[in-house]
């Protein structure tokens, strides 16, 4: 939300998308379940064409989506002890 976000942190978030796109073409079973989610999802985008938006993404685009996301939930993740048994400390 407020743009604190390295330009090599940016730079290599779109890489790894874009290398993500760009290995669906490796397979015919990832273009197939790339173009089918996209069909069931009513979108037409090719995986060239979403490494090129991906490209195009601004660190001013991305505070805009980060101004609209808010806390929903909040959980408390608690271990347990070997044999199953919950603990009753932080420590863990």
């Amino acid at each position: 939300k407020n743009k604190l976000i390295s330009e090599e942190e940016m730079d290599g978030a779109k890489r790894s998308l874009i290398n993500g796109y760009n290995e669906i073409s490796d397979s015919p079973e990832s273009l197939e379940a790339w173009y089918m989610g996209r069909m069931l999802a009513g979108l037409t985008t090719s995986p060239d064409e979403a490494s090129e938006l991906v490209r195009s993404v601004t660190y001013d685009d991305i505070a805009q989506i980060a101004s609209k996301i808010t806390l929903d939930t909040v959980y408390f993740m608690r271990g347990t002890l070997s044999g199953g048994e919950e603990s009753d400390s932080d420590e863990e």
